[in-house]
């Protein structure tokens, strides 16, 4: 998930790059999290995209993973009518790293909301302290 990461970058500054005035002005009129929701959106699924590879070559080396995969492909039979059931351990690896990224990301963007003055850029200062007016 870690490796994942990294790889994020890119894809939310060309999703914050591609984003509308309205868009913006949802964003910063909006909730403690709102650009966080924003990019999960609107980024969510090329990140998504983006980090399964890197996991499946990072959970494919693990000794635990294989024993998880045989465990799992012999229940897959037994569970198959449940519905909603994702054994997928890439899919789970992927949706953790996804949610633990913007876990972050909406700390990061609430510090910056609560107190621009201290946290931010001089962009971030004049852009969050006009909308708190």
């Amino acid at each position: 998930a870690e490796q994942a990461t990294a790889e994020a970058g890119p894809i939310l500054r060309e999703t914050i790059n591609a984003m509308s005035v309205t868009d913006a002005l949802a964003v910063l009129r909006g909730s403690d999290t709102a650009a966080t929701e924003y990019l999960r959106d609107h980024a969510g699924e090329a990140l998504a995209d983006k980090f399964e590879p890197i996991v499946a070559r990072t959970t494919a080396q693990s000794q635990a993973a294989s024993a998880y995969r045989a465990l799992t492909s012999r229940a897959k039979p037994m569970l198959s009518f449940v519905p909603g059931m994702d054994l997928n351990l890439d899919d789970y690896v992927t949706r953790q790293a996804l949610d633990g990224l913007f876990a972050v990301i909406g700390e990061q963007e609430r510090a910056i909301r609560e107190n621009p003055a201290e946290r931010g850029t001089a962009l971030l200062k004049k852009v969050f302290s006009a909308t708190s007016s």
